[in-house]
């Protein structure tokens, strides 16, 4: 009998206790004398890991407070200790605040000066937390401000760090970083690189090179990827070593930060077929804008991917996002209700948990609380913050 799981008021509550599944099992191979995790059957439980309680939520459609008047939704960073940074790229402005959702320190506004920014790329964390640095491409700078507000010396962002526009912090003075090469001859060819990094963000040594699928639609935001090609996408955990998502694989890696491989995790996940109809659809909408002789040279998938996008935990589990939504029996051509996003949990040894449903898309997860954004009825941001209860005694 699945769990029943009821949804109120924005929280996700079990109405059944935690107990193990039938037909688990974990195999435990080998490649090349790296380990694979293997699941086999169902999880190792069939019913909530997690009950959420939610206990903040930020945003204001107008006025007081001003700084949570987000145009867009904001830049997030979440130190150890629970302090918020919330980056507007709208307004320039950044805000620390408090466990409980108090503003201690707002600096940054537009120009050129220091703590100014003209377009704000990311930012991350460094110095154990202590700083987190903002990059600023118009500016050609990165600017380095501490979590009590003080803006410091920052560097030059031009060069070989300009070409690339993310960076996760791998550890003390540590940093992944991600960057792509387009053709814009050829919208079709894309090649992510990804790179480790010293505290001067100077490459200390390459991880991947990955060419992008021959796959693209067209949205409201120009060329992107057809909803059912996602790109391998690394994520920095909590140990210093770094997680390979591959949806089109299908496969989970473990590598260390000089990229030696530390495990693979695999089960046999369900791919859904792609229509023909559904093909055809997005080749039409291609000839709006393409010749047809390359419409007709593009191929596309015959499969959607099992999975998006991995998160990973203060506890180094694995939350796994399912590549499609939830929703309830679509009406005519109408989609049907949106239920929430599924995800697989996945034990920091590769073992398959089990499974959670939540009714947003989460955001981020750190220091056992969940963070998400959604829009008002207004259509102004908000960021919710959800605690994390353990259902399941081995996991508290």
């Amino acid at each position: 009998m699945k769990p029943r799981i009821l949804l109120i008021a924005g929280l996700i509550l079990s109405v059944t206790g935690c107990e193990k599944a039938t037909g688990h099992r974990v195999l435990h191979l080998e490649e090349d004398g790296v380990p694979i995790i293997r699941t086999e059957g169902g999880p190792k439980y069939d019913t909530p890991l997690f009950e959420i309680e939610s206990d903040l939520i930020l945003g204001v459609d107008e006025g007081e407070p001003a700084w949570q008047m987000f145009a867009y939704s904001p830049v997030l960073l979440v130190a150890p200790d629970g302090r918020l940074v919330l980056i507007d790229r709208e307004t320039f402005s950044i805000c620390i605040v408090s466990r409980s959702g108090e503003l201690l320190h707002q600096v940054g506004r537009e120009g050129s000066g220091p703590g100014e920014f003209r377009n704000i790329l990311d930012a991350f964390w460094a110095e154990r937390g202590r700083e987190f640095w903002v990059t600023d491409q118009m500016n050609n700078r990165i600017t380095r401000i501490s979590i009590d507000g003080e803006v410091l010396e920052g560097m030059n962002y031009s060069g070989i760090r300009s070409s690339y526009s993310r960076f996760w912090n791998l550890g003390h003075r540590t940093f992944m970083a991600h960057g792509q090469d387009r053709d814009f001859a050829d919208p079709s060819t894309r090649t992510m690189r990804y790179a480790i990094m010293n505290d001067q963000l100077e490459i200390a040594a390459e991880l991947f090179t990955l060419e992008g699928p021959r796959y693209f639609r067209i949205s409201e935001h120009g060329w992107s990827p057809v909803p059912w090609i996602s790109y391998p996408r690394p994520v920095a955990t909590p140990t210093s070593q770094i997680l390979l998502v591959q949806p089109n694989h299908p496969r989970l890696s473990f590598y260390t930060a000089s990229a030696e491989p530390l495990l693979h995790i695999e089960r046999d996940w369900d791919l859904v077929p792609i229509s023909q109809e559904e093909k055809q659809d997005y080749r039409q909408a291609m000839r709006e804008h393409y010749p047809d002789a390359e419409v007709g040279s593009i191929q596309f998938p015959d499969y959607k991917p099992p999975f998006q996008r991995a998160l990973v935990d203060t506890e180094n589990r694995i939350w796994l996002q399912r590549y499609e939504a939830l929703r309830e029996e679509s009406v005519g051509d109408e989609p049907g209700k949106l239920i929430g996003y599924e995800y697989e949990i996945y034990s920091s040894e590769g073992v398959w948990l089990g499974t959670h449903l939540n009714r947003r898309s989460i955001h981020l997860i750190q220091n056992s609380c969940l963070y998400q954004f959604f829009m008002s009825e207004a259509g102004a941001p908000r960021l919710e913050r959800l605690r994390l209860v353990p259902l399941v005694r081995e996991m508290q």
